[in-house]
């Protein structure tokens, strides 16, 4: 309410100061033609009667049809220009109020595309964290062949024949994970050699289609070296006697799609023979190039 005071103010102080600069005008513009010959009451009505600004404009307007018309001429003029200044007002508040309008559009946008933004964000923190919980949830619930132990065994000759019995190596395996391991395949073989070579594949020894999980893996590795010149060979001070090999086999699950291949596995063992108060026996060879899992 005190904005649309403050609206009007102006307006009417200027249109009060013009009508009064009008008026003073308008009366010193009458005084050079004041009657002299006239009485001191008859001078005195004379300056009564045109003196008023608005009597004298009512007589010039109603005093023949030109004056009549022009005046409402000037009368409609100037309501002309009172209703384009009342417009030109409204237009400037227009013009305004669309600017504000625009302004709020484009922050509107602005903060729009910021929410697009954080969107996008929080969707791609979405696909990592699944793809993060997946990864979990694959290196807890995968199959994982461990060896249990290993013993010194006697395998027979190739040969009936032959009647010496070979150097061998029983191994026990199991699947410890709680899920399948597909295509298992070992690889293995015995040594008697002082350089264990790195990444070489050796012969197959046994293949699995499948195992369960808990489910035990037994098989055993020969070799062509007889027992009998074990004793010589550790008296001796040859070469000691490896047993390395490999085990493969594949993970039932994805790693990140369903089309793309299975997860290949791989653990790896490698022993030594030696002989103490214990007797002859495997034992680990501490060999990280040849003793793995992943």
């Amino acid at each position: 309410m005190l904005g649309r005071t403050q609206n009007f103010v102006v307006p009417v102080l200027f249109a009060g100061i013009a009508l009064f600069y009008a008026n003073e005008i308008w009366r010193s513009s009458k005084r050079p033609h004041t009657p002299t010959s006239h009485s001191r009451a008859e001078h005195a009505k004379y300056e009564a009667k045109h003196d008023n600004i608005l009597a004298d404009a009512w007589n010039w307007t109603t005093q023949d049809p030109v004056s009549f018309y022009t005046s409402a001429l000037a009368l409609f003029t100037g309501a002309l220009v009172f209703v384009s200044m009342i417009q030109i007002k409204f237009l400037i508040r227009a013009d305004k109020t669309a600017t504000a309008l625009a302004t709020a559009a484009v922050s509107q946008s602005g903060i729009a595309g910021q929410q697009l933004a954080i969107i996008a964000a929080q969707a791609d923190v979405q696909r990592k964290q699944h793809a993060i919980g997946r990864l979990q949830f694959f290196a807890t619930h995968r199959p994982e062949i461990v060896v249990h132990a290993i013993e010194l065994s006697r395998v027979p000759g190739p040969e009936k024949e032959d009647l010496y019995e070979r150097i061998g190596a029983l191994i026990l395996c199991f699947n410890k994970g709680p899920t399948l391991a597909d295509d298992v395949v070992v690889r293995g073989e015995i040594l008697h050699t002082t350089n264990l070579t790195v990444d070489m594949q050796r012969s197959i020894v046994k293949t699995v289609s499948a195992l369960a999980s808990g489910q035990k893996l037994r098989f055993e590795i020969g070799s062509e070296w007889q027992i009998r010149q074990l004793a010589i060979q550790m008296r001796q001070g040859g070469p000691p006697f490896y047993c390395v090999g490999t085990i493969s086999y594949f993970d039932e699950n994805k790693i990140v799609f369903d089309d793309q291949p299975r997860a290949r596995r791989e653990t790896g063992f490698c022993f030594k023979l030696r002989s103490d108060a214990r007797g002859v026996r495997w034992i680990s060879a501490q060999s990280p190039e040849h003793e793995y899992a992943y």
